[in-house]
């Protein structure tokens, strides 16, 4: 199998050398001839071997929870080629820092697309926006989206099936380039990958919590005043969706850290909101259900139930049945 991904590299290694067209044009045309001729069970088969066998090339995404597992299988410093697996259906909304394309290899998920209003800036790297949706589409095994860089692309991904497998072309080390986490209030705070001199600093407080904690938080203290506040934050998230292999002493302490740092801050009253607003009316039907995942989206969304109807009706010709509207109809 990976001679497959090898090949597909190289192919757009060599029409980007020669062709006047970017990475995002190139590997959508690649993508569109790809095909994979395995079934999922297949699929997952021979990338266990391909993994148990071989050694991977660099890998990248490690220390976010942008797939469960992402897994790049080339890498020439300049673009790769990722798999993703999703078992979670609700992506955020966001745009890419990074071009390239993407197809969907096993599952089905809703695409929606979105219009940003930059209104006020917090800081440099968070900002109070307007957001209005675009479109929203159905992409099924074989759909082929472009990725392009910037507010002009900006969308989320709610994958109904688990899981949904997605085949990633795209550039790296784009460090020139902003790229945003939009929450549905209207907070947007720029995504930034945690670095591994940033990463080591905040082991090295953990460590120094386990002796001597007056010193540990002074040192905590000034490593959060050197970061951006992005960069901060982007780190709480990943504390909490549990992405990185912090204790829960360590987490709580740097929960605490932020509290008292951000506290005043407008944009962190939106942020706390947020989270508040989510706990207190989110919808979590705990399945693995397409139909279940849509009612939850939907809800979880505001939509209203004439809406969500008609997003049932519109995956796969779907005809919701009499437990689906009861449901439906049971959301005060």
């Amino acid at each position: 199998m990976r001679e497959i991904f090898q090949d597909l590299g190289k192919k757009i290694e060599q029409r980007l050398d020669k062709e006047n067209l970017d990475l995002a044009q190139i590997s959508f045309e690649e993508l569109e001839v790809f095909t994979l001729k395995v079934n999922l069970s297949e699929f997952e088969t021979e990338l266990s071997s391909l993994l148990i066998n071989q050694d991977l090339e660099k890998q990248v995404n490690l220390y976010n929870n942008f797939g469960q597992p992402p897994i790049t299988l080339f890498n020439n410093n300049h673009f790769v080629i990722d798999i993703y697996f999703w078992l979670h259906h609700d992506t955020s909304i966001h745009d890419h820092s990074f071009e390239g394309s993407f197809k969907v290899l096993f599952g089905s998920s809703l695409h929606e697309t979105f219009n940003i209003s930059f209104e006020k800036n917090y800081e440099k790297d968070i900002a109070k926006t307007k957001i209005s949706k675009k479109s929203s589409e159905y992409l099924y095994q074989g759909h082929i989206k472009k990725i392009t860089r910037g507010q002009s692309f900006t969308h989320r991904l709610i994958h109904l099936e688990a899981p949904t497998i997605t085949l990633c072309i795209r550039s790296i080390n784009d460090i020139k380039h902003k790229q945003w986490h939009h929450f549905s209030n209207g907070l947007s705070i720029e995504k930034k990958e945690i670095n591994e001199s940033t990463l080591k600093k905040f082991y090295y407080s953990e460590y120094l919590f386990l002796r001597n904690h007056e010193n540990a938080q002074v040192f905590l203290n000034q490593l959060i005043q050197e970061n951006s506040s992005s960069e901060n934050m982007n780190f709480y998230e990943q504390l909490m969706t549990q992405a990185l292999p912090f204790s829960e002493v360590f987490i709580e302490v740097f929960h605490q850290t932020l509290l008292h740092t951000y506290q005043k801050r407008d944009w962190f009253e939106d942020y706390q909101s947020f989270y508040k607003n989510l706990e207190e009316r989110h919808l979590n039907l705990e399945s693995d259900s397409p139909i279940l995942r849509l009612i939850e989206h939907g809800y979880n969304t505001n939509l209203s139930k004439e809406e969500i109807r008609a997003l049932l009706s519109s995956y796969k010709s779907y005809k919701p049945t009499l437990d689906d509207l009861e449901l439906i109809e049971s959301f005060s």
